[in-house]
């Protein structure tokens, strides 16, 4: 089965990279060039561990920097043509680490940025996730939560035409996000064309903005979810996208509201959702166990070390189920592995991606990091979730298994998409909420507090759980484990 992912283009990554290369393909003419990087890498990559690690070089890490000095100093005056040496370390660094896993990587300045990113969760500029439309234009799929952009009135399904007078006809998203992004404090002139046709301006200021990795069903009014997956069984729904500083605070808080209001049972959504930071998986776990190991750490020649439940804080035993895929990963697989393995709660889904390694983030230089794989997860019944080569098993597997095809994959991740842009922009439509109405897939809840609102955008002429299998499976496991009053499975 095709692994399918949401595939929106944001002004700022809101997940990881998983395709910066280190080396791009090459032309037959190019090929004498990087077969002499491949042979200088580990001589290359030796000079900097030297200069830049610290620790007093061996005799033959001597030997191997003068062979890379002397290497170096005769491409650059006998190859027969001139030689990019900013490209041809590159290389010579990704041939020393191309045997490794392919989550150990070095990164220029740049990328170093994104990385940080991605990882943090939030990015200076006007925030706005855009897409290529079917005629080559950066079309704006919504602006995001709290976003200057949403405060200037940007809309969904308006066209970015110029930025400061500069035309972004052509351009691909890329592209067009490096004219709109600039340094916090400053502001850009955007050209828009709305859906009418019309064109307007838009004098935007930059500065951070935080990218919420938690979701519900849809939205409703303004940046408002619906947190109901089935609203008459009081079945709570939360997606969390990616695991970025602050995500279970914001996960917990909506957890509390819908408790207020009579949850019995909830679905945690981690479809899709490739990791993020380690302890926020834990702190999110420790919401749901009283005691027990959560996760532990393995390394190659130190002790192992291990994260457990603090005993406080602990919400009420409500049943609980949490659906993964293949595309669930890294702290992902700790927090429905912990779940799983302390029985608190029914894994739904089909067998997580396998990713539970530890990378350490080692400056290189002024200009480069390397993220390097330091050490293994080990889930708390001790088994290692890393898929590596010959591995009969990995990740976790669901309880209760569900395979969906991918056009079933892609009509879901559409119909996400459609759900969470934000189609009201004015600031009072974000405070303001409509009657209750009766339906489950049509109610929602503000921002901060769950109350149930009508909206077109959540509710539509198809269900979520209508499309979705795995959710109806979950709903359904919910349901038989409320007829019984467990919280366990």
């Amino acid at each position: 089965m095709q692994h399918l992912s949401p595939q929106l283009t944001p002004e700022s990554p809101v997940a990881e990279p998983d395709a910066i290369a280190h080396v791009n393909a090459v032309d037959a003419h190019e090929w004498g060039k990087l077969r002499t990087a491949w042979l200088i890498a580990v001589m290359l990559v030796a000079v900097l561990a030297i200069r830049l690690a610290g620790p007093i070089p061996k005799p033959q890490d001597v030997e191997f920097a003068d062979r890379i000095a002397l290497i170096r100093e005769q491409v650059r005056r006998l190859y027969v043509e001139p030689v990019d040496e900013s490209r041809l370390e590159d290389s010579a660094i990704a041939g020393l680490l191309q045997p490794l896993d392919p989550y150990t990587e070095f990164f220029r300045a740049d990328v170093r940025q994104r990385l940080m990113e991605s990882i943090e969760g939030n990015f200076v500029g006007i925030g706005v996730t855009i897409r290529q439309n079917d005629a080559g234009e950066v079309e704006v799929v919504s602006p995001i939560e709290g976003s200057p952009a949403l405060e200037a009135g940007v809309e969904a399904g308006d066209v970015l035409v110029s930025a400061d007078g500069k035309s972004l006809a052509g351009l691909d998203t890329e592209a067009a996000s490096r004219l709109v992004r600039g340094p916090a404090g400053t502001s850009v002139r955007v050209g828009l064309r709305r859906v009418d046709g019309g064109v307007v301006e838009k004098v935007i200021a930059r500065r951070q903005v935080a990218v919420s990795s938690i979701a519900g069903v849809g939205r409703t009014t303004g940046v408002n979810w619906n947190w109901w997956a089935d609203e008459d069984a009081r079945i709570g729904y939360v997606r969390i996208r990616q695991f970025t500083p602050g995500v279970a605070r914001q996960a917990e808080a909506v957890f509390r509201e819908l408790l207020d209001q009579g949850m019995r049972g909830l679905v945690i959504d981690l479809r899709y959702d490739g990791g993020g930071v380690l302890e926020e998986a834990v702190d999110l776990a420790d919401l749901f166990l009283e005691s027990g190991i959560i996760v532990g750490v393995r390394a190659r020649d130190v002790p192992g070390e291990t994260r457990s439940a603090r005993g406080s804080g602990t919400l009420p035993p409500v049943p609980l189920a949490v659906l993964v895929n293949q595309d669930s990963a890294s702290a992902s697989e700790i927090f429905a592995g912990a779940i799983q393995d302390h029985r608190r709660g029914v894994i739904v889904g089909v067998r997580t991606f396998g990713k539970g390694s530890v990378q350490r983030i080692v400056p290189i230089g002024e200009d480069g990091v390397l993220k390097i794989t330091t050490a293994y997860y080990t889930l708390p019944s001790g088994r290692i979730i890393h898929r590596r080569p010959g591995d009969a098993t990995w990740g976790v597997e669901p309880d209760i298994e569900r395979e969906m095809t991918d056009d079933e994959q892609r009509q879901l991740i559409r119909e996400w998409s459609r759900r969470e842009v934000i189609r009201n922009n004015t600031a009072a439509s974000a405070e303001r909420e409509s009657e209750p109405s009766g339906g489950a897939t049509s109610t929602a809840s503000t921002k901060d507090k769950p109350t149930s609102t009508s909206d077109e955008s959540s509710s539509t002429p198809t269900a979520v759980a209508d499309i979705d299998p795995q959710l109806r499976d979950a709903i359904k496991a919910l349901a038989a484990m409320m007829m019984k009053d467990e919280p366990l499975r």
